[in-house]
């Protein structure tokens, strides 16, 4: 029987590194600011050098930003990225192999800055067990949508989760409400 598993997860394997394989050789894709990519692939804002990778990590089991010209991953579990600006992407973390929040990276500087943290903490989860995805992007009130749910664990991601937890906040991270009506 331990043979069978393995040969039944050989093919992921190899999947997963013909993937890292063929993404060097991957079109970049420049996003408009307010654009949202949760797909991985390679993307940059309208500046051309402010470019970005999601990638699955070695792995598996989550996708990691990476931004040229850091040695590690930005963020090793991210549910979703945004452009804000040409020189500034947001992201929301995912507490499962990362630390959750909604962050703001700013391309001058090389700078990441927490414009929500996670609100709810277990001895198995010490970065916080919040869930955290974006949504929407209002450029003219400069404000992030996202879904904000306190606890991963206590989550039915097949039922409709998302209804209740909607949150905005501005781009510099005052204003923080609940959505009304929602």
């Amino acid at each position: 029987m331990g043979k069978l598993l393995l040969i039944s997860l050989l093919p992921l394997l190899f999947v997963g590194n013909r993937w890292q394989q063929q993404t060097s050789n991957e079109k970049i894709i420049k996003l408009l600011p307010g654009q949202i990519v949760k797909d991985i692939g390679r993307y940059s804002t309208e500046i051309e050098k402010n470019r970005f990778l999601l990638k699955i990590n070695e792995m598996g089991g989550s996708v990691e930003l990476w931004i040229p010209g850091i040695d590690t991953a930005l963020s090793v579990d991210i549910n979703n990225a945004a452009v804000l600006e040409p020189s500034v992407i947001a992201y929301s973390g995912d507490p499962i192999y990362g630390k959750p929040g909604l962050f703001l990276f700013y391309f001058e500087g090389k700078k990441v800055k927490c414009i929500v943290p996670p609100s709810n903490f277990k001895k198995g989860f010490p970065d916080g067990t919040d869930y955290f995805e974006i949504y929407r992007v209002d450029l003219k009130n400069e404000e992030i949508f996202f879904w904000h749910l306190k606890d991963l664990d206590d989550v039915d991601f097949i039922s409709d989760w998302k209804k209740g937890h909607e949150y905005k906040v501005k781009f510099d991270g005052t204003g923080l409400t609940k959505v009304k009506g929602k």
